[in-house]
């Protein structure tokens, strides 16, 4: 794509992000089952645990009364919940709340680890109308047991293999979480991943959030950036590859990586077309945002009040221009980059994905030269 064609396409893209913003419609949800987990992963955003567990998460009639305010106040059917976590299969009532939604036309599926994925629970997921399903599975055995722990790797896997093998669900995909320890592997467990025939396979980059900040060593070098980009952009290139290889949500790119990693422009939609019902009922955009950005509390006020009253922060982001982002010429385009990278209005990003990708693009040319 030449130069002129991706200016005339950013120019577009800034235009649609604005209108988004004013609009705000809601057409992606949260449901942060518990913040519980079975497993205490070391690169964990949300620092979970079995002890983990608020002491007042909501209960069945609390979620299914907030659910039956937004079904009311809002076009169900142009609504996607993804049901999470902690781990949500944690979370006795799960199916119960998520086929109540679900018979209100809203759909949803799940991020979970995938270890307690027993053929009942697919059973169960199927009869309540799950869609989707993506299942954390973080490379190949010695990276995923080293970042999940002992034994998780089969069990994991074999989930994946069950769920696909069922035939009940639209996509079945694997998110990976890169790291350094990991990077040099990317060619073998695409390979492995195509023994899973899998639907879409979703590359996660860490940030230095919840307990992966007492990791910094996993966290991709500037080199090992380059790397995973060239990795995506050289599978996506590729048009009879076998299997979808995209890019999550995480940062600006900016050239020559940005449009050619994932499927549309880089946004941060939090709180434009992204928001959440957390464990204790608080409301904010994705689970990853940091708490300090919560804008009100299901217990208190009706969901789309605090929709159409609150989240002021996120869709007008000329406070983040600040700091290294002040005078930055790329602001237009990143904003500030992703929200869940500001630990409040005046902390600035963890990271900058500009300057990692521009210095690891440095080292590439300089080891060429």
């Amino acid at each position: 794509m030449n130069r002129f064609l991706k200016s005339i396409q950013r120019r577009f893209w800034r235009g649609y992000t604005r209108g988004a913003a004013r609009l705000h419609e809601l057409t992606y949800l949260f449901w942060e089952t518990t913040t519980a987990c079975n497993l205490s992963c070391r690169h964990c955003g949300t620092s979970c645990a079995p002890t983990s567990a608020l002491p007042d998460e909501l209960t069945t009639a609390e979620v299914k009364a907030a659910f039956d305010t937004i079904i009311a106040d809002f076009d169900p059917k142009r609504i996607t919940v993804a049901v999470t976590g902690g781990e949500p299969l944690l979370r006795p009532d799960v199916f119960e709340v998520a086929a109540h939604f679900a018979s209100h036309g809203m759909r949803w599926g799940m991020v979970t680890n995938g270890l307690l994925m027993t053929d009942k629970a697919i059973d169960l997921a199927h009869k309540a109308g799950m869609g989707s399903v993506a299942v954390s599975l973080d490379g190949l055995q010695a990276h995923h047991e080293f970042l999940r722990g002992k034994g998780t790797f089969e069990k994991t896997a074999d989930a994946v293999r069950r769920l696909k093998q069922s035939g009940h669900f639209e996509i079945v995909e694997v998110i990976s979480c890169p790291t350094n320890q990991m990077i040099d592997d990317l060619d073998a467990v695409y390979e492995y991943m195509l023994t899973l025939d899998l639907d879409q396979w979703r590359l996660l980059p860490l940030a230095p959030i919840g307990r992966c900040r007492e990791h910094p060593e996993l966290l991709l070098s500037p080199a090992n950036w380059v790397k995973l980009l060239d990795f995506l952009r050289a599978k996506r290139r590729a048009k009879d590859a076998p299997l979808t290889v995209t890019l999550d949500e995480e940062g600006f790119l900016g050239e020559p990586y940005e449009r050619e990693v994932r499927e549309i422009p880089y946004f941060c939609f939090a709180g434009i077309h992204a928001a959440s019902i957390l464990a204790d009922g608080s409301v904010s955009a994705c689970p990853s945002v940091c708490r300090s950005f919560v804008q009100g509390s299901i217990r208190e006020r009706r969901f789309s009040e605090i929709w159409e009253s609150e989240f002021k922060v996120f869709r007008d982001r000329r406070w983040m221009k600040q700091g290294e982002c002040a005078n930055c010429p790329e602001f237009a385009d990143c904003l500030g980059n992703s929200m869940h990278l500001w630990q409040d209005m005046h902390s600035g990003p963890e990271l900058c994905h500009l300057k990692l990708i521009r210095a690891g693009l440095a080292e590439k040319e300089h080891g060429r030269s």
